[in-house]
């Protein structure tokens, strides 16, 4: 699979903060930049992260975003943090 470019470099003026689901960016993001991202090791994850100078905010945001590990007994999202995040 060919490199994805990142949600901040396809779309410059959206915000790491920004909702985003709905028209191009969420097309963007569930069809070409999720499906590239998941198929990454957590090294190759970092090393992308790095080559693109993702910010702290997109760094959090990715995280908070698309690094789960499912759902507890109760329903709630069990959230993992990556090891490209720590020390952040």
């Amino acid at each position: 699979m060919s490199e994805a470019a990142p949600i901040w470099m396809v779309f410059p003026g959206l915000s790491a903060d920004d909702v985003h689901n709905q028209g191009a960016v969420d097309g963007y993001i569930e069809h070409v930049w999720l499906p590239y991202w998941r198929q990454l090791t957590e090294e190759e994850q970092a090393a992308y992260l790095d080559r693109h100078d993702a910010s702290a905010q997109w760094r959090e945001a990715i995280a908070f975003r698309y690094e789960w590990d499912g759902l507890d007994e109760d329903g709630d999202p069990i959230w993992r943090t990556p090891a490209w995040l720590k020390g952040e």
